[in-house]
């Protein structure tokens, strides 16, 4: 056995062993794992006092680096998850214990093949802050003299990140299969996306780019500041920038209201200038990622996941943000078909319906008393309900309008979101209709029909040409068959297995009545063998059929 799979083996069985103490063994024993992963004699043990929503975040908090990441960006989701799971998911933190610095200080070495003291001057051994994926130190760059932030990769979870993802995919495929009412989710898929988001978190070079990208996104609005970023000193495991200090959104309690104000409304004017007008925005804009500098600017922090909007995007998000503004259901309708997936089956009456109930309450309420993350989580909700999906970037764009309308309340309750975008959204939605907008919509219906057009003679000609030579055939998938495929197997092998034992004893008793030699007690050995082998093989069959019950 290597190394990665015995490692693969003890991790499942510690992943297993977690879900079982937080007390969702009724969902292990339905997964039909292999005996040599599920620990034996396991009972619920902790958070009895819990709800469900704080058992599977301690679950998460318990099993380390990959699953603490999971469970934040799960928490992006907000149309796939219930708000309280989201709350919870929210509360993750991955501060844990720093690594000693002679392993960073090894790590820096081998990315940057020469001495520490050749790259910096200076460097602080205590990091000023740790978490499991990576610990950021405080440094000085020996050639340009400047003060910088290093954020440096611990050096073994990328290959923990690589066991656990892939245990994920297994239970994912395993528990889609057997767990009805887990079938909406599409786990499998939703493990997917998943890996995709670790490997642009893990990868600090994308971070340094998407820094770089906000800052020339944002260089026309004096009141932001995003640092400085020495790309030549990063890799995949290491980014330096410019060390930023300042106070954190969170601590920022004894300013006067005017100031709070401002910076409320310079982070709102931020992020939706990156979403409606650049496609290209924060993720995660909660007060701990945003920090007030000395000169009283605000700076965004963490861009390891940023989020990415195409223009049709904007214009579908933006006729939501208008619907809502009007207060106009048919509008929200139109707009969510257009973001959403798996329309197909949806009874549209029904979810106008609901849009309408929701809409109910506010269209009592002026426009600057109208709470958007509430509303946002009821339409979201409604959304889940019916069994539609977003994609992941739109699903984190309302999640971090949400999450931008919680930090800017923190600072000043009163501030008006819905006042605040409504320039925005009438730019954009006003664009459309632009003569040189209008003018490329028309080239690229020319050119799609034109490309059509090219190709259609040649493709009804092969079609022709196959069903005249009776070459023409149709391919049909089978999907969702795999738990009756693995049952049958079950079944025909316990048949198999059941013929086999009565055919041994059919053999055995003709061997006893010849009176072969040897003989044990009087009796043919041959012929006692077999009833031997045909009693322990009938046994466990026997058991292996009232434990299939059980299940």
């Amino acid at each position: 056995m290597d190394l990665y799979t015995f490692s693969r083996i003890n991790r499942f069985r510690k992943i297993v062993f977690t879900i079982i103490k937080y007390g969702f063994g009724d969902i292990i024993s339905r997964l039909d794992l292999p005996d040599k992963i599920i620990p034996k004699g396991i009972k619920r043990l902790i958070g009895s006092e819990k709800n469900t929503w704080e058992r599977i975040r301690l679950v998460l908090e318990d099993l380390g680096p990959t699953f603490i990441k999971l469970g934040q960006i799960l928490s992006l989701r907000v149309d796939l998850l219930p708000f309280e799971l989201i709350k919870e998911l929210s509360k993750l933190q991955d501060e844990v214990g720093h690594e000693r610095f002679d392993v960073i200080k090894k790590e820096i070495e081998r990315t940057y093949k020469s001495p520490l003291d050749e790259v910096f001057s200076e460097i602080e051994p205590i990091p000023v802050a740790a978490a499991s994926v990576a610990q950021v130190h405080r440094g000085i760059l020996k050639k340009e003299k400047k003060k910088v932030a290093i954020k440096i990769q611990r050096p073994k979870v990328k290959h923990l990140i690589k066991v656990d993802l892939s245990i994920l995919e297994n239970l994912a495929k395993r528990a889609h299969e057997k767990i009805d009412y887990l079938k909406p989710y599409n786990l499998p898929g939703l493990v997917k996306e998943i890996k995709k988001m670790f490997s642009q978190e893990l990868n600090f070079i994308k971070e340094a780019k998407n820094i770089m990208l906000a800052k020339e996104s944002l260089k026309s609005n004096s009141q932001i500041y995003l640092p400085k970023v020495y790309l030549e000193y990063c890799s995949s495991n290491i980014l330096v920038m410019e060390y930023v200090e300042g106070i954190n959104l969170k601590h920022l309690t004894e300013e006067d209201e005017d100031f709070k104000k401002k910076i409320a409304k310079t982070c709102v004017e931020a992020l939706l200038k990156q979403m409606l007008v650049d496609g290209f925005f924060h993720a995660d804009p909660h007060p701990g990622n945003i920090i007030i500098t000395k000169d009283k600017k605000v700076c965004f922090l963490d861009w390891g996941i940023a989020g990415r909007l195409t223009y049709s995007d904007k214009i579908k998000i933006s006729t939501l943000l208008s619907g809502i503004i009007k207060k106009d259901s048919d509008l929200i309708l139109i707009s969510l078909l257009g973001l959403s997936e798996n329309i197909s089956s949806l009874n549209r009456e029904l979810f106008l319906r609901d849009i309408i109930e929701i809409l109910d309450y506010y269209y009592i309420l002026p426009l600057k008393e109208i709470n958007l993350s509430e509303l946002l989580k009821e339409l979201t909700q409604v959304v889940r309900e019916h069994n539609l999906r977003l994609r992941p970037d739109l699903s984190i764009m309302l999640r971090a309008l949400i999450v931008l309308d919680g930090s800017t309340r923190l600072l000043y309750p009163d501030i008006n979101i819905i006042e605040e975008f409504s320039p925005y959204v009438k730019r954009l939605l006003l664009r459309k209709y632009r003569p040189d907008v209008l003018l490329k919509s028309v080239r690229h219906s020319v050119y799609n029909f034109w490309h059509m057009y090219k190709n259609v003679p040649s493709q009804l000609s092969n079609i022709l040409n196959k069903l005249e030579n009776d070459e023409l055939t149709l391919g049909f998938e089978h999907r969702g068959l795999d738990g009756l495929k693995k049952t049958l197997e079950h079944i025909t092998n316990k048949l198999t297995l059941g013929i086999v034992i009565g055919s041994m004893i059919l053999a055995s008793s003709l061997i006893i009545t010849t009176g072969m030699e040897p003989h044990i007690f009087g009796y043919p050995a041959i012929g006692l063998g077999g009833y031997a082998i045909s009693a322990v093989l009938g046994l466990w069959l026997i058991v292996s059929i009232i434990k299939g019950k059980k299940m």
